[in-house]
């Protein structure tokens, strides 16, 4: 992951370690995470070794009040053999990767209004 400072290390241990993740820090921050309300769109990708299909649900139920879709993403959508936990975000893939979530984050009304509650 890089040097990070060992207290992120430790908070990042604590949320993946509590089933409510991030929820974890307790009311006041699970009261934050509600007053959201804006739409998300979360792109979960397919071969991610740490932000899994689960977690990331789980990350969008702290959102209860917010419109969420999740857009499961596999490598092979895009003709390659790895995106990863980071890899969206290499600069060998602004060809490939990038156009895609500028898209997404253009649809993104349109694809949250569809999306089952």
């Amino acid at each position: 992951m890089g040097d990070l400072p060992a207290g992120v290390i430790r908070q990042w241990r604590r949320w993946c370690l509590h089933p409510d993740y991030s929820g974890s820090e307790g009311p006041a921050a699970r009261q934050r995470y509600a007053a959201v309300c804006f739409p998300i769109l979360a792109l979960s990708i397919s071969d991610d070794e740490m932000m899994t299909l689960p977690g990331t649900q789980s990350l969008l139920a702290l959102y209860a009040n917010a419109p969420h879709a999740i857009e499961r993403v596999t490598p092979q959508d895009h003709a390659l053999a790895r995106i990863g936990h980071l890899g969206w975000f290499h600069r060998r893939h602004q060809a490939d990767l990038w156009p895609h979530t500028l898209q997404a984050l253009r649809a993104l009304p349109q694809r949250v209004a569809q999306a089952p509650a």
